[in-house]
């Protein structure tokens, strides 16, 4: 008979949504580390449930097993308090269909009002704030990395756009940020002396995760109101170009009205393409470059 591994609790709070998660100790640990400024010391009541575990081998820990693509089983089991509907159990290897309930996107208490999409947020020291989206490993990190680093922007957000449609602005979403590539081979002389997890993708093999604050110094901004949508892309030639084709297209993950999810966004989309290859320090000086000649800076 299996040994149990004793079930240690966290509390977090995602703007609003108290989720209490039941787990091993050591997703505990690895939980602070994905989700440290989230962690809720107070006992409110929670809106979501979650309990996670390696179920071949409790003692590993869920995240353990997940960052390692061990294929090892793994058991997600969500309870929403307020819509029991939303309530469900996934167990898997590799990939669960389950959208992950950290932070709770598909809870009753945050789909109304969150929206969400793939991309990064960041704040200029003129106080805009500014979306940026592409294709997958097109570099919206290592770019809004180098924005920081080079031209003074804030990160608000690295992976993951979050909006709060009601309020009609970009929430700070701070997770660690991920080093693959040429970023990873840059960052290794440093890494052993940082807290990080490393896993690995099948497209871009081995890949660091690091917190903000060890990377840039500071934790992520407050976001802000939308004030502009860059769109990076890969080509032959450099080019950034304005169009009206703005966000109808996106498919963005919410139970909010399309519609107001975009009246919040701006009426025209700055299309940023650079050769590949280029370094993330020239994707944002072209970033910066096309922002201010829109502005007439």
């Amino acid at each position: 008979m299996r040994e149990r591994t004793p079930a240690e609790q966290l509390s977090l709070n995602f703007w609003g949504a108290a989720v209490d998660v039941t787990c091993a100790p050591a997703d505990v640990r690895d939980l602070r580390f994905f989700y440290g400024p989230y962690v809720a010391e107070g006992d409110d009541a929670p809106d979501v449930s979650v309990a996670l575990e390696c179920t071949t081998w409790p003692s590993r820990g869920f995240f353990t097993s997940c960052l390692a693509r061990d294929l090892l089983e793994k058991r997600m089991t969500v309870r929403d308090h307020w819509e029991p509907r939303r309530s469900a159990v996934r167990s898997f290897r590799d990939w669960s269909d389950l959208v992950s309930p950290i932070p709770p996107f598909a809870s009753a208490t945050l789909a109304r009002r969150i929206a969400t999409f793939p991309g990064a947020v960041v704040r200029t020291p003129d106080g805009h704030t500014t979306a940026l989206l592409g294709e997958h490993y097109v570099g919206k990190t290592s770019t809004a990395i180098a924005w920081c680093r080079d031209h003074g922007a804030a990160l608000v957000s690295d992976s993951l756009i979050v909006l709060d449609v009601p309020g009609g602005v970009a929430l700070t979403f701070e997770t660690p940020l991920g080093f693959r590539r040429q970023g990873l081979e840059e960052i290794i002389p440093t890494l052993d002396q940082l807290d990080h997890r490393l896993t690995l993708s099948a497209d871009t093999g081995l890949v660091a995760l690091l917190r903000p604050s060890d990377v840039l110094g500071v934790g992520n901004a407050p976001g802000g109101h939308v004030d502009h949508l860059v769109v990076l892309s890969e080509t032959e030639e450099a080019t950034a170009t304005w169009s009206r084709d703005r966000s109808q297209r996106l498919g963005w993950f919410t139970e909010a009205s399309l519609a107001a999810v975009n009246s919040l966004l701006p009426d025209s989309v700055l299309r940023v393409r650079v050769p590949k290859r280029t370094s993330p320090t020239v994707r944002a000086a072209a970033i910066v470059h096309a922002l201010r000649q829109e502005q007439g800076a």
